[in-house]
């Protein structure tokens, strides 16, 4: 008598070392697509961070570059009170200008800064723009109301160039009453 053995494909020990390849091929090839896939993502991240922080240099440059042109007609016009002798006057624009550049220096320093500060070195820059203009035109400075100043967080230096622009581009050339 003789026995024909299964062919090798058929054996059990056959099925489960390929149930095991297969298994382990299918894990394998789930760590390399999963490893791939964390890396795109690592590499957009990454990619991201240096976007926001080239930005954030940016801005910060931005934010230093107040206008020299301005600058210099603010001390010309103290200096010209100076000259002429108004010299409480010029004490107090002198402390204006003072208390402007310390809060553009202080804020520059942070990423964002509540709106409330914001509006008081708003206030200052418009109060030499209008002493720069010999008081040409008149501005007030209104924070909506049902909102608290000090949660509003905003970048520094952030609506000064919009201010700057209006009276530059719109309050300059108007006619009549001009009110910021």
């Amino acid at each position: 008598s003789f026995t024909i053995e299964a062919p090798f494909w058929q054996k059990t020990s056959f099925k489960i070392l390929s149930g095991v390849t297969i298994a382990f091929m299918t894990g394998l090839l789930f760590y390399a697509w999963s490893r791939r896939l964390r890396h795109r993502e690592f590499v957009k991240r990454e990619k991201l961070k240096l976007q926001n922080h080239l930005l954030q240099l940016e801005q910060k440059a931005l934010q230093l570059q107040m206008n020299p042109h301005f600058i210099f007609n603010a001390l010309t016009s103290i200096k010209s009170l100076v000259v002429r002798q108004h010299l409480p006057e010029a004490q107090e624009e002198i402390n204006a200008f003072a208390q402007l550049m310390r809060g553009i220096l202080n804020n520059s320093r942070k990423s964002s800064i509540p709106l409330s500060a914001e509006a008081a070195v708003l206030e200052s820059y418009l109060h030499l723009e209008q002493l720069c203009h010999q008081n040409r035109f008149d501005y007030t400075v209104r924070l909506p109301e049902g909102i608290d100043p000090e949660e509003i967080e905003l970048p520094p230096m952030l609506i000064q160039p919009f201010v700057e622009n209006a009276i530059k581009h719109g309050l300059r050339h108007k006619h009549g009453p001009k009110l910021l």
